[in-house]
């Protein structure tokens, strides 16, 4: 479900759907303790996808992009954790491009 719900989000987004919307929406949460969680949790593919989804936020304003700079050292970890599969880690790579 929450694999889904990070695919449907990023197909929203880069069909232009109104970004700043889920941007400002995504200022008002606090979700980068659950993405820290996702990111480091045992899920390869959910935490591929999550990176994914928070790509496309970062797009969708500069203000995401400096707020998630919060979680870059979570990121840093979790590229360099040998367990960490290829999937996760290219796609957590791309996350502060």
């Amino acid at each position: 479900l929450r694999k889904g719900a990070c695919d449907y989000l990023c197909e929203m987004l880069q069909k232009g759907t109104q970004s700043y919307l889920a941007g400002a929406a995504f200022l008002k949460a606090n979700c980068l303790q659950a993405f820290r969680r996702i990111l480091t949790g045992p899920l390869d593919d959910l935490a591929a996808a999550t990176s994914r989804m928070m790509i496309a936020l970062s797009k969708s304003c500069y203000d995401v992009h400096v707020h998630m700079l919060d979680i870059l050292e979570t990121v840093l970890a979790a590229i360099g954790n040998p367990a960490s599969g290829s999937l996760r880690v290219i796609s957590l790579s791309e996350l502060f491009v």
